[in-house]
């Protein structure tokens, strides 16, 4: 007798499974299917794990979006191939969060009516800092890149990191990914490398110019997001942002918190400290925007 009678032959899932996890549910839904199949015995973790990619996540979301969040994903994964790492499927957060694409779809309807330009950011939140040096350079030395605006210098080749930044990387790398779970990012890990997904807005300037990163509680999106999002509009031939404005990013250590942005004459994204409770009007946020 067969222990896993599945219902459907092309995917190998029950209909209970193949519901939780292709259709838009809320989470509580999505697992209480799960558990439901696992106790009748119709399916088991192994068989999702092992059929996640023949299911496709995406199709019950409107034409249009589906095919924005799958350039999205094109775009991250030839950026990461670039240091020698595999992106996560779609599939793959649909398995941590079997609604998490109509979350993303909301995230982005919202952004896109309040002006904010949204951009899909599929972002590691564990990168070593000599693989983003590696990168950079990488998009760097890219001659089919139009109009790259990236360009080779003593202290960087296309990514100015502060003697700071790269002294304390990995205790704000740290602040940063426990400040997106604290969120309810939605994380899957590939590759050795934990990715989140998420919303931006890629305005040119920031929000809320002139705040201090105290007045805003840390609320910003991390490092890793933004020099993902950067990257990836470089790939793209599309402008970097903050040409002459900062966006603060998430992390402080003592009265000093990290910022970004990019500077046109050397051609650099950069990443430097600045004081926590400092204001100027060129300073501002970018919330993270995860899902």
């Amino acid at each position: 007798m067969n222990p896993h009678p599945f219902t459907n032959p092309e995917t190998g899932l029950s209909k209970a499974a193949q519901e939780a996890l292709t259709r838009n549910l809320a989470p509580s839904r999505a697992k209480a299917l799960l558990a439901a199949a696992q106790q009748t015995g119709e399916i088991t973790p192994q068989d999702i794990k092992a059929n996640r990619h023949q299911i496709d996540p995406l199709s019950n979301l409107e034409p249009e979006m589906r095919e924005r969040i799958q350039q999205a994903f094109s775009s991250h994964e030839q950026l990461f191939a670039r240091i020698g790492h595999e992106l996560p499927t779609p599939a793959d957060f649909a398995q941590e969060r079997p609604d998490v694409y109509l979350a993303l779809a909301e995230a982005y309807t919202s952004l896109e009516a309040a002006g904010q330009e949204p951009a899909i950011v599929i972002s590691p939140l564990d990168l070593p800092q000599q693989e983003l040096v590696v990168l950079a350079e990488n998009l760097t030395s890219d001659p089919t890149i139009p109009h790259n605006p990236l360009k080779a210098q003593n202290d960087g080749h296309g990514l100015w990191l502060s003697d700071w930044y790269q002294e304390h990387y990995q205790e704000l790398q740290d602040q940063a990914k426990d400040y997106l779970e604290q969120l309810g990012a939605t994380i899957t890990r590939q590759d050795g490398l934990d990715y989140t997904l998420s919303v931006l807005p890629a305005t040119d300037q920031p929000q809320d110019l002139g705040k201090t990163y105290n007045d805003i509680d840390g609320q910003t999106c991390t490092a890793d997001q933004y020099q993902t999002l950067q990257f990836v509009r470089v790939q793209q031939g599309l402008p970097p942002l903050d040409q002459k404005n900062s966006t603060w990013l998430h992390g402080r250590l003592d009265d000093l918190s990290p910022r970004g942005n990019f500077g046109p004459d050397l051609g650099q994204v950069s990443a430097y400290d600045g004081g926590s409770g400092n204001r100027y009007s060129v300073r501002g946020r970018r919330l993270p925007g995860v899902v």
